[in-house]
């Protein structure tokens, strides 16, 4: 499958990308093994932001020039399961200086339908 192209002639604001992931149990156990003493009971909210891109990121990639200019994460719940659903929409599409910007959002759901994470993606878009 080829990837869509992220532009801001392409890209309408509203638009939707949707895609499930999980991360896999050994990872989760590597991640305590490095950073906790005791293994808690829900996944790491690092891993969850880690991997939740990557399967969006899977549907468009970012044309050559693309500046990554801003990140936002914030958790709003604990989840002891590994399997999530993310919901990717553009946001915010404007001009601003001479310079185009997207913005993505981003919301992770556990497997129950739960939010467990918000989370924003600034880009500038060449030319």
């Amino acid at each position: 499958m080829q990837k869509k192209k992220l532009s801001c002639a392409e890209m309408d604001q509203g638009e939707e990308y949707h895609a499930e992931f999980s991360i896999p149990d050994e990872k989760i156990n590597e991640y305590y093994e490095l950073f906790a003493r005791d293994r808690l009971s829900y996944v790491p909210p690092f891993l969850i932001m880690l991997y939740s891109f990557r399967p969006l990121a899977e549907s468009f990639s970012l044309q050559p020039g693309t500046i990554h200019a801003a990140q936002s994460f914030e958790m709003r719940s604990t989840t002891d399961k590994n399997h999530f659903r993310a919901k990717a929409v553009v946001s915010g599409k404007y001009e601003k200086r001479g310079r185009k910007y997207i913005v993505i959002g981003l919301e992770i759901f556990s497997s129950e339908g739960e939010t467990v994470a918000l989370s924003s993606f600034g880009f500038v878009v060449p030319n």
